[in-house]
């Protein structure tokens, strides 16, 4: 068994695959006398069709219950409906069961990066039934403090983050969708092992200053999003789930965050002139 800390949470999970060692090895623990969550992965070469009920379909991907309960996600074969991956996580949130085949000989990704991200399904979930955000944005930490810079894919959200690592010493706690829990004095940014195609990602974490939206701009600007905005905004470029459970948990944490977290739009040409006016209208410093 192998035994990971996220965040405030510790993970045990049977499955050793390179890209789990690969990308989890920052957050390994010797072990834990308390596991929040128990995940087995299991590699077959066929999955049953489940018997679920059925709340959501989302183009490949099913979401549901089983009969006892449970919460269940699976994803199938667009022309057969094979089912290729099957999550079922215990309704207490104490144990998973992954299931996946081999789809690498039909083109699909290798399997231990398949097996490696359902795992990261199961963390989501379980941290967004406890109340985390999973906010598509790069996570910068400045000083002991994160700055989320948020972006649909392509935009540019990586490129304007790297500027600060380059020209603001900061570091990127996680570059695509970092963790963030509310706590008594504010809201804590957690990197994760799941963190896009950057594979940058840091096993720490930074209290929240500012959210800023980016957008693509010939002159850079940055204005506050209006409070009557912020929902949408965020909401968009949130995991929200569809078990009951944890969609009113996200949604809670997600008006936490926007009601009390200064949040900005900020146009970007991705010169360091937009770094430059982020930076001192955030942290007031030249």
């Amino acid at each position: 068994m192998n035994y990971y800390r996220i965040a405030d949470m510790n993970i045990a999970t049977n499955y050793s695959g390179d890209a789990v060692i690969r990308n989890m090895q920052k957050y390994e623990i010797c072990s834990t006398d308390k596991v929040d969550i128990d995940i087995k992965v299991n590699v077959k070469t066929s999955i049953d069709i489940p018997d679920v009920d059925i709340i959501r379909e989302k183009y490949y991907r099913r979401y549901g219950y089983s009969k006892r309960g449970d919460y269940v996600l699976y994803d199938v074969l667009e022309d057969s409906g094979e089912v290729t991956s099957f999550i079922e996580i215990s309704g207490d949130l104490t144990c998973a069961n992954i299931t996946c085949i081999d789809l690498e000989p039909i083109g699909g990704a290798p399997i231990d990066v398949r097996c490696f991200n359902m795992i990261g399904e199961v963390v989501r979930i379980v941290a967004c039934h406890r109340g985390y955000v999973f906010l598509h944005s790069s996570a910068i930490s400045y000083r002991g403090e994160a700055v989320l810079v948020s972006a649909p894919s392509g935009t540019g959200k990586s490129t304007h983050a790297s500027m600060w690592v380059e020209h603001k010493g900061a570091i990127i706690l996680n570059d695509d969708c970092p963790m963030i829990l509310p706590v008594e004095d504010g809201f804590r940014v957690y990197g994760n092992p799941w963190s896009g195609k950057s594979f940058v990602h840091q096993n720490d974490y930074a209290m929240l200053k500012a959210v800023v939206f980016l957008t693509r701009s010939d002159t850079p600007s940055i204005n506050v999003l209006p409070m009557d905005e912020r929902r949408s905004k965020y909401l968009s470029q949130s995991y929200v789930y569809p078990f009951n459970a944890t969609t009113l948990a996200t949604l809670e944490s997600v008006g936490n965050i926007y009601h009390n977290i200064p949040t900005y739009v900020l146009g970007a040409n991705m010169s360091v002139d937009t770094l430059n006016i982020a930076f001192e209208r955030i942290f007031n410093e030249d």
